[in-house]
């Protein structure tokens, strides 16, 4: 028999990505953005979780195991010129009760300018 995180890898779906979940972000050293407070998010799949505005740049890739997702997707500023582009990945967690991953953003400006780039660690847990 498998133990602990074995077990929880072996039950991955993508259908477990779905409901309501905190993410909680931690910058990495190195990173120009600054924090990103705690937010409630609705996973789903494809782009119904994307926030609003927001466009998918490529397919969600998924790894064979389905644990793994990799998402990539820009969004337009919130009250200023320019966008956001995402890439995020996350690996589910206790048959989908959480996710761990990464989210690196890059803010261009409205001339298209790099404004800044960060990399968080990221945990998303289930409400």
């Amino acid at each position: 028999a498998c133990s602990g995180a074995d077990d929880s890898e072996a039950s991955c779906s993508s259908a477990h990505r779905s409901g309501t979940y905190v993410a909680h972000f931690t910058e990495r050293p190195a990173g120009t953005c600054g924090a990103i407070t705690d937010q409630v998010v609705q996973l789903s799949p494809g782009e119904a979780s994307l926030p609003a505005g927001c466009a998918l740049d490529a397919p969600d890739s998924v790894s064979g195991d389905e644990c793994g997702l990799t998402r990539q997707y820009s969004c337009p500023l919130d009250g200023a010129p320019g966008t956001v582009s995402v890439v995020a990945f996350s690996k589910e967690r206790d048959g989908g009760g959480s996710f761990t991953g990464t989210l690196t953003a890059k803010m261009y400006d409205g001339t298209g300018a790099l404004a800044c780039a960060s990399t968080y660690d990221v945990t998303w847990s289930r409400q």
